[in-house]
């Protein structure tokens, strides 16, 4: 009779252990998204290779499960996007990388609780954004900005990502980018991201409750980034569904006022949310769907230009001067190199995910809405694997719905183990 899965690998099965190795991923996927491993004259992001190793070696010892569903739509659209590659001659590694970073859809941990992985990012972030003050106010003071990530060799830094820029064009004062993020915008939006996860209780922190929010507040100020502020409208319905809760955070802010108004960092933010049009902001959330998307639907509007195109179009408007800032958010990238047929396939993904989750339903929907708006969350080697593990909380209820024995039980039931196992 061949030994139980539980009695092989009892680490797996072990609370502890299991919690505690969710926890170190959620803080490793945050502190070294700037780091890549050389692939040619490729980088890829380190922060994805360290998740789909952990998915395999617990696949390797029994302790995931594979959904059907989502590996059926995952292998659909890499199917289909490497035919469409072949046919517009464009780019393989695209495809490849959109198959790397989403792979982990179709995985099911078992027994392993994502808020563990989303506390060791939060974690993570609220260090990011303690650092990200130091970093303000230090290039505020002097023409000096420390950012230790900065001196690695080239060759293993993740490229085509501005670390930090000025935040008056030819000042020394820098946008902060906590020291671990790629850009001054990633540390707005998850700054925002793991505010919503303490306020709504997809994660517990305690007694430090107050200290990791101020943090978190003071990444979103130092930042000086409007990417954050996509997720307010999320905010303000927390804030009205739970107004009660709210209350006291709103009477904080209030008497805070007359401090965080007067700082630099908030009149430069509330300059950039309140002045859009020909700013960085504008090329980012309106120029790809004013310009990039109609060329897309006028040209090929059911598949699409093929993969990377949208890269190459940018890189284009760069040589020609002041559109070079246009970025490609998640679903004007989707339109512009795959079509109507990848909208679908992007609609079926983010149904999946936030149908299989049970996180509370407004982080559900700020999670998705960060992926999909402002940035290039379809291959981002961050906000993708950071989305999809801090939606995969599966409860033994949803395996026993698909038909996967829970090892919890297996662990508590010898008789039926036995039976199972052989």
């Amino acid at each position: 009779m061949s030994q139980p899965f539980v009695e092989r690998f009892p680490s797996m099965t072990n609370g502890r252990t299991a919690d505690r190795s969710m926890f170190i991923l959620g803080v490793l996927v945050i502190a070294l998204q700037r780091v890549g491993v050389p692939a040619g004259s490729f980088i890829f992001p380190v922060a994805p290779l360290i998740l789909l190793v952990f998915l395999a070696i617990l696949f390797v010892r029994g302790a995931v499960a594979v959904s059907g569903v989502a590996l059926s739509i995952w292998a659909i659209f890499v199917a289909f996007a490497l035919a469409l590659s072949a046919t517009t001659d464009t780019s393989v590694t695209s495809v490849i990388q959109i198959a790397l970073l989403w792979l982990p859809i179709a995985v099911l941990p078992r027994n392993l609780s994502s808020n563990r992985f989303l506390a060791g990012a939060v974690l993570a972030t609220s260090v990011s954004g303690a650092f990200g003050f130091i970093q303000s106010t230090v290039s505020a003071a002097m023409p000096v900005f420390p950012d230790p990530l900065a001196s690695l060799p080239s060759s293993i830094l993740v490229p085509g990502f501005n670390d930090t820029y000025a935040v008056v064009w030819g000042g020394h004062w820098m946008k902060a980018n906590g020291g671990l993020f790629l850009e001054p915008s990633f540390l707005s939006l998850f700054s925002a991201l793991a505010l919503l996860a303490v306020l709504t209780g997809a994660v517990r922190v305690g007694r430090w409750r107050v200290i990791c929010m101020l943090t978190l507040l003071a990444g979103l100020l130092s930042s000086v980034a409007v990417s954050g502020l996509v997720l307010a409208p999320v905010f303000l319905v927390w804030a009205i569904v739970r107004m009660r809760q709210a209350l006291p955070y709103a009477i904080g802010i209030v008497i805070a006022i007359p401090l965080i108004r007067y700082l630099p960092q908030t009149a430069a933010i509330v300059d950039r949310a309140t002045n859009v049009e020909g700013t960085s902001d504008s090329m980012r959330l309106v120029l790809p769907y004013t310009n990039l998307v109609p060329q897309a639907l006028q040209a090929s509007p059911l598949v699409g230009l093929g993969p990377g195109s949208a890269h190459a179009i940018t890189l284009s408007l760069a040589a020609q001067g002041s559109d070079g800032l246009i970025t490609t958010p998640t679903a004007a990238k989707m339109i512009y190199e795959y079509g109507l047929v990848g909208v679908v396939f992007l609609a079926l993904a983010v149904l999946y995910l936030g149908t299989r989750s049970n996180m509370p339903g407004l982080f559900v929907i700020a999670v998705l809405v960060a992926l999909i708006v402002p940035t290039d969350g379809l291959t981002s080697g961050v906000l993708v694997p950071v989305s999809i593990f801090a939606l995969t909380r599966v409860s033994d209820r949803d395996l026993r719905a698909q038909r996967i024995q829970p090892t919890s039980e297996l662990a508590r039931i010898p008789a039926r183990r036995e039976l199972i196992t052989r």
